[in-house]
């Protein structure tokens, strides 16, 4: 067992647990060009004599994502989702500084959620509901298709350089993430860190989604590893609640490539910090 420092805060731990995205990925980098996309080529599905820029905003709108405060949004607003400084770049991908409400849908809902989200939205403008989660599933498969995820999911310097310290110096390191299997292993390959954890466990091989302790549960007893000498880090509030349903020993809120506010996460997490080169052996 290795003492850990996180940010200003010591823990004993023998497995640190990490989540993916908005944890050791930029979030908004890989995300938003994706839900661009999905949106695009839902446009494309439709009738052309329905109100397409309507669509277009309630589906931000419904997902938290928005160039305007979430308070002032109303769903029947015509007011163009793009219309307070914020850009499509050259790349056809959302302007990374759109707002996200942290505590809203688009950083927090499984792939079968977003079908429906998405669906609900079509059928309320006159799409048959079968017909409308066809047009979601399809798009949201075809999206993730065309979007080159492998670049847009870099792994950083500090990312890496964290990892590997605590793995030379005999950390259990695990992966717990919401992403699917196949692209999952591709992104941590291609970035050189797959070979320092020891355990990893996507969203296709559990039954319940966050923040069902699941995946941090069959991740410990695999391991054979103390929850309470268990160290879990993330991005997202339903990661802490994850982490505490769980009854791991330490949860660890990081902010660097999240969206959520360190007051949401301070209000489950034993500790917040800024970045993971905050995480080293002492």
């Amino acid at each position: 067992m290795k003492t850990v420092k996180f940010g200003g805060s010591l823990f004993d731990t023998e497995l640190i647990i990490f989540d993916k995205d908005g944890t050791l990925i930029d979030f908004k980098t890989v995300w938003l060009p994706i839900l661009h996309k999905k949106i695009e080529l839902i446009l494309d599905s439709i009738n052309s004599y329905l109100p397409k820029e309507r669509i277009r905003n309630e589906i931000y709108m419904i997902s938290g994502v928005s160039g305007k405060s979430m308070n002032s949004y109303k769903p029947d607003s015509t007011n163009e989702f793009l219309d307070s400084g914020e850009s499509i770049n050259s790349s056809g991908s959302i302007d990374t500084n759109v707002s996200i409400d942290p505590h809203g849908p688009f950083i927090y809902t499984s792939r079968r959620e977003d079908i429906i989200i998405i669906a609900s939205v079509l059928y309320r403008f006159g799409i048959p509901w079968q017909k409308a989660k066809t047009i979601a599933h399809e798009s949201s498969e075809k999206a993730e298709s065309m979007i080159d995820r492998i670049t847009l999911s870099e792994i950083s310097g500090v990312t890496k350089k964290t990892l590997e310290d605590l793995h030379d110096n005999g950390i259990t390191l695990a992966l717990a993430t919401a992403d699917q299997s196949k692209i999952t292993h591709k992104i941590l390959k291609t970035y050189g860190i797959h070979d320092l954890f020891d355990y990893i466990i996507c969203s296709d091989m559990v039954e319940k989604d966050k923040p069902d302790p699941e995946m941090l549960t069959r991740t410990i007893i695999d391991l054979r590893k103390d929850p309470s000498k268990v160290a879990f880090v993330g991005d997202a509030i339903t990661d802490m609640e994850m982490g505490r349903r769980a009854k791991i020993g330490f949860v660890v809120g990081v902010l660097e490539y999240g969206i959520a506010q360190k007051a949401d996460l301070e209000e489950y997490a034993d500790v917040v910090i800024d970045s993971l080169r905050n995480i080293y052996v002492v």
